[in-house]
């Protein structure tokens, strides 16, 4: 097992990685615009690039600066009651359009359940593990949402039937800057950091999330939140 120590030495080599490519990328625009004379249509493709790269650096910092707020014990919630049927189906219609490109059919099954949560930070979690379940998919694809009440508990299950992850990989895709080859192959893959936020998430609301998966035949990703009141969210607002 790792220590500590280890851990949060990987953890700042894999940041300083992530964050040098889009830097790299901005330096290298920089570079080139200003070693020679350039056409307009080629100085607004360069800024564009850099435009990217940017974002994608604010993105991570932002991602960066959340996972640190947990680990120190201040996540920052803002708790009060929702409906997480309501949160569940504003992510389903966010990411319509995402999965209408690609024919992918997106089914719902919600059940209302009030609960007391940070309703943005609920929201980013479903919207993350829909995103996921959308970008991993097959072409003509499918993917459905549930959110129902099982013995004391809401549970939301996002399901698809992508390309699955490997049994090896399994344990480890809520790590920090953690992805699965296969699915890196296919797509961009983001930061790595999404499923580790969404634990983070979860875990500060008192639950759980799992996975399961079967290469070629679809993964799900279950989240279980108690609704008993001692096992309400650890924390209000900060």
């Amino acid at each position: 097992l790792e220590s500590a120590f280890e851990q949060q030495a990987r953890f700042t080599a894999d940041a300083s990685h992530e964050l040098r490519t889009p830097l790299a990328v901005i330096m290298s625009q920089i570079e080139l615009a200003l070693s020679k004379p350039r056409s307009n249509e080629e100085y607004l493709a360069a800024l564009e690039t850099c435009q990217r790269a940017s974002r994608r650096m604010r993105s991570l910092i932002d991602s960066l600066l959340l996972l640190a707020r947990f680990d120190s014990g201040q996540p920052d919630l803002h708790c009060g009651p929702l409906d997480l049927s309501e949160v569940a189906t504003e992510s389903v219609e966010l990411l319509r359009p995402l999965a209408d490109e690609r024919q992918i059919k997106l089914g719902s099954d919600m059940t209302p359940v009030p609960f007391v949560g940070d309703r943005e930070r609920l929201g980013q979690v479903v919207t993350n593990l829909l995103t996921n379940a959308i970008r991993y998919n097959q072409d003509g694809g499918r993917v459905d949402v549930r959110v129902e009440r099982i013995n004391g508990d809401v549970v939301v299950s996002v399901s698809d039937t992508g390309i699955g992850i490997p049994a090896s990989d399994l344990p480890h895709i809520f790590e920090r800057f953690f992805r699965v080859d296969r699915a890196r192959a296919r797509a961009d893959g983001g930061s790595g950091l999404g499923l580790a936020i969404c634990q983070s998430v979860v875990e500060a609301h008192g639950g759980q999330i799992t996975a399961r998966s079967e290469l070629q035949h679809g993964t799900t990703l279950e989240v279980r939140l108690p609704l008993s009141s001692e096992n309400e969210p650890h924390s209000q607002s900060l």
